[in-house]
């Protein structure tokens, strides 16, 4: 049943990134973002009666003021990335966030990375070479180094797994201390709070957040059905494998930008992000 609810979790999360991206043209970066998460707190919220109501240490309430910040600039820059970029070519990037884990795991929680683990950066390393497998053959062996640069979406999505690689040791060390359901639902209704506040005062127009609603809310309802998959894997085993399936998500989003957008290169991108997904299973089963 776990790995069931991981999977639905995984088809969700490319669900979604593939509704984001057919409705780029309709709506500012901005009203997709804040769809995301405003959408998906409906369902969410349907939850809280039913949960045990921990009370955080102010230790915990500080993390979450550090890392809320960090995980809405995420957002936007995600929700850019897929709006503008071939998913095929950004998506797969999500898998560097593992391999700094192994680093961010360490600092904040004392997780040591075994050589099992040491595999799986290697291969998530060369997944990515692979994504540019024909630059090499007419640029020569740097040439995935500078087209990765030349791409904005591929950029944007580097810096989104450095947020989440360290978000995500951050959080489960709160998580240790609410649970996960609670601390999923928690934390996306913190983030939506102080989201829409903060694009009403820089300049951004929320009218389309709400006059959109009725092309956002799915968007929102899948990332919610999403989340609600991911927490109940996590309650039914172990995160690290929960985390492991819900990555397939990489895959499935690679798969649609090929059927549904007809992007190119298909066949190297897909080999590179096998390769990622292969480096990520080392990783996460490592421990």
């Amino acid at each position: 049943m776990w790995f069931l609810l991981a999977l639905g979790a995984a088809v969700g999360a490319a669900a979604a990134d593939v509704l984001v991206k057919r409705r780029a043209g309709e709506f500012p970066v901005h009203a997709l973002a804040a769809g995301r998460w405003l959408y998906a707190l409906p369902l969410l919220i349907l939850l809280l009666p039913f949960l045990r109501w921990p009370s955080l240490s102010a230790s915990s309430w500080l993390l979450l003021a550090v890392i809320g910040p960090l995980e809405v600039a995420a957002l936007f820059l995600y929700t850019r990335a897929v709006a503008r970029t071939p998913l095929s070519l950004c998506l797969p990037f999500l898998a560097f966030t593992p391999p700094l884990l192994i680093v961010t795991g360490y600092l904040v929680l004392g997780e040591r990375v075994p050589p099992l683990g040491v595999l799986g950066v290697c291969l998530v390393g060369a997944g990515a070479y692979a994504m540019h497998i024909g630059d090499v053959r007419r640029g020569g062996l740097l040439a995935p180094v500078r087209a990765l640069w030349r791409e904005a979406g591929p950029r944007w999505m580097l810096v989104v797994a450095v947020i989440y690689g360290l978000n995500a040791a951050v959080g489960k060390k709160i998580l240790l201390e609410t649970g996960p359901v609670f601390f999923g639902v928690l934390y996306l209704a913190l983030l939506t709070a102080g989201l829409l506040p903060a694009l009403a005062l820089s300049g951004r127009p929320l009218g389309p957040v709400f006059r959109g609603w009725r092309r956002l809310a799915p968007i929102g309802l899948i990332v919610g059905l999403a989340a609600l998959a991911q927490f109940g894997a996590y309650a039914l085993a172990p995160v690290a494998y929960a985390i492991a399936v819900k990555r397939t998500s990489l895959l499935f989003g690679v798969l649609a930008g090929r059927i549904i957008f007809g992007e190119d290169r298909f066949a190297e991108r897909i080999g590179g992000a096998a390769l990622m997904l292969a480096g990520i299973a080392a990783i996460t089963f490592s421990g």
